[in-house]
C-alpha cells in the first residue's frame, strides 16, 4: 500500500537537517534576499540554496508571502468565529466553509468548539449576511459565537530568528492605486517573484516593482514572510488559546503573550475572549507547562480556555479577490514562476 500525501510531507520533515534549519532563520530575517546573498551568509553554493530552498517550498515546509495589512485593502471587520457542528455534519462543514474566499483560516478543534474559522470583510453588514446566508443554512450547525477582532498583537511571528515586525504597527495612510494592488495579490501568492519577472507580468518597469514593494513595506500595508509549517521544526500541535483578564491588564497581557517563540498569532477581542492565542507545542507536556506556568503567571488573568487543534483545513493569506481586484494598466494575464 501507498504512502499517504501526509505521510509523504512528514517523511520530507524528517529528513530536515541543521543546513535547512539554518536556511529557514536566514529567510526568516529576509525573504527576499537573492540566493546569492544567502549562499554567501551560509558558506554553501548557490545552487545549493537553490536546490534545498525549493525542496522546502515543495513539501510546504516554508511558504515565502506577502502579508497585507487589511484595513489598509478596505476590511473594516476581522471576526473569529467558533463554531459547533454535528459529528457526523462536521467534514462537510468544514470543507464548505474553506471553499468560501471569505475565510481564511479553518481548524478543527477538540474543546468547547469543533470549528474555529476566521473571516475578513469590508463591512459588518458584510458579516451579517454571511452569517446568516452562508453558515446559519448549513445542515449540522448547531452553534455560532462571534468574536470582534479589535487589533492584532502579533501575526505569524518567527520561529528561529530575532527578526523584526512580528508585531504589527498601526499602518501610515497610504492611497494604493491599481498596480499596488496587482503587486499584494502577486506576494500573497509567492513573495520570492524576481523583481523582474513581476515587471513583465505587470506590465511596468523593474524599478517601479522594486519602489513600490519598498513603499508598502515602508508604510506597513505589507511585510514580506517566511512561514514555517510547524510540523518541519518537530511541534507536533498546534492549541488556540482564549483568555480573559481584568480590563486594565489585557494590553499587557497580549504583550507578554506574543513575546513568547512558540506563540505565532495573538490578537485582541471583543466577545468571549479578550485575548486569543495561537501556540505551538512538541507535545502535550509541553503545552501543560505552558499554560499552567507561563500564562498562568500573567497580570489579571481571570480565565483561560485551551482547544487543541485536530487539523488545519485552511490557512490563507489571500485576501484580495480575483473580483475584487482592479487590473493594472497593461498587466499581462501570463502566469510563470522566474525567480531569482
Amino acid at each position: 500500500m501507498g504512502r499517504t500525501k501526509d505521510e509523504t510531507i512528514k517523511q520530507e520533515f524528517d529528513a530536515l537537517d541543521q543546513t535547512d534549519v539554518r536556511l529557514i532563520a536566514e529567510l526568516e530575517t529576509d525573504p527576499r534576499q537573492p540566493h546569492t546573498e544567502i549562499a554567501q551568509k551560509l558558506g554553501m553554493s548557490r545552487d545549493t540554496v537553490r536546490a534545498r530552498l525549493q525542496r522546502l517550498l515543495d513539501t510546504g515546509a516554508v511558504r515565502i508571502v506577502g502579508l497585507a495589512d487589511p484595513i489598509s485593502l478596505g476590511f473594516t471587520t476581522s471576526v473569529i468565529m467558533g463554531i459547533n457542528v454535528r459529528s457526523d455534519q462536521l467534514p462537510a462543514v468544514a470543507d464548505k466553509l474553506a471553499s468560501l474566499t471569505r475565510i481564511q483560516h479553518l481548524i478543527l478543534c477538540m474543546g468547547r468548539f469543533d470549528i474555529i474559522a476566521s473571516g475578513l470583510f469590508r463591512r459588518r453588514t458584510d458579516f451579517l449576511d454571511f452569517l446568516v446566508g452562508n453558515i446559519g443554512n448549513l445542515p449540522g450547525v448547531l452553534h455560532i459565537e462571534s468574536m470582534l477582532i479589535l487589533r492584532n498583537a502579533k501575526i505569524f511571528g518567527p520561529l528561529l530568528s530575532d527578526a523584526p515586525d512580528s508585531h504589527p504597527a498601526q499602518p501610515l495612510p497610504a492611497a494604493l492605486d491599481s498596480l499596488d494592488l496587482a503587486l499584494i495579490k502577486e506576494l500573497q501568492v509567492d513573495a520570492r517573484q524576481n523583481s523582474r519577472w513581476l515587471a513583465r507580468k505587470l506590465g511596468t518597469s523593474q524599478s517601479t516593482v522594486l519602489r513600490k514593494i519598498q513603499a508598502l513595506q515602508n508604510s506597513g500595508v505589507m511585510r514580506v514572510v517566511a512561514l514555517v509549517n510547524p510540523l518541519a521544526l518537530g511541534f507536533e500541535g498546534v492549541a488556540s488559546i482564549g483568555l480573559k483578564f481584568d480590563p486594565a491588564k489585557v494590553d499587557e497581557a497580549a504583550g507578554i503573550i506574543g513575546s513568547y517563540r512558540n506563540v505565532q498569532t495573538v490578537a485582541v477581542c471583543a466577545g468571549r475572549y479578550d485575548v486569543l492565542a495561537w501556540a505551538m507545542f512538541r507535545e502535550l507536556g509541553d503545552l501543560a507547562n505552558f499554560i499552567t506556568v507561563e500564562l498562568g503567571n500573567l497580570p489579571g488573568l481571570q480565565h483561560a480556555e485551551t482547544m487543541t487543534s485536530l487539523k488545519i483545513v485552511k490557512s490563507s493569506h489571500r485576501y484580495l479577490a480575483e473580483d475584487a481586484l482592479p487590473s493594472a494598466a497593461g498587466a499581462e494575464t501570463k502566469r510563470g514562476k522566474r525567480k531569482g
